[in-house]
């Protein structure tokens, strides 16, 4: 038996971009912060549960397995908080209405179609 209900909203958590995609995380709304250097697993472990974008830099030279990234966090615009997403879409809160918009897998809003 299938329902129609809505797919379950979860919120978004650290993610990594590639490197030469920081315009992306800019276009989800997110702003640079600054730059660390650190291995992938130290990020996930310290910011894991935390709503960061961390785009891939250059390595470090003479410390493997470190990349310089570029951290973004999000910027919110009063009244629209989207946060809350699920496989396909992005969901938030528009002056009280929930409101969706299809997303790229790298993020983006679907401008196109």
């Amino acid at each position: 038996m299938t329902t129609n209900e809505a797919p379950a909203i979860q919120p978004i958590k650290m993610r990594f971009f590639e490197g030469g995609t920081a315009p992306a995380a800019v276009a989800a709304g997110y702003k640079m912060n600054g730059t660390v250097h650190s291995t992938p697993e130290a990020l996930m472990s310290q910011h894991g549960s935390e709503d960061l974008i961390f785009v891939y830099g250059a390595s470090v030279h003479g410390q493997p397995g470190v990349f310089e990234f570029a951290r973004f966090e999000p910027t919110y615009v009063p009244g629209l908080d989207s946060r809350l997403v699920d496989s396909g879409s992005a969901y938030g809160l528009a002056n009280g209405l929930l409101v969706s918009a299809p997303l790229f897998t790298d993020g983006r809003a679907d401008e196109d179609q």
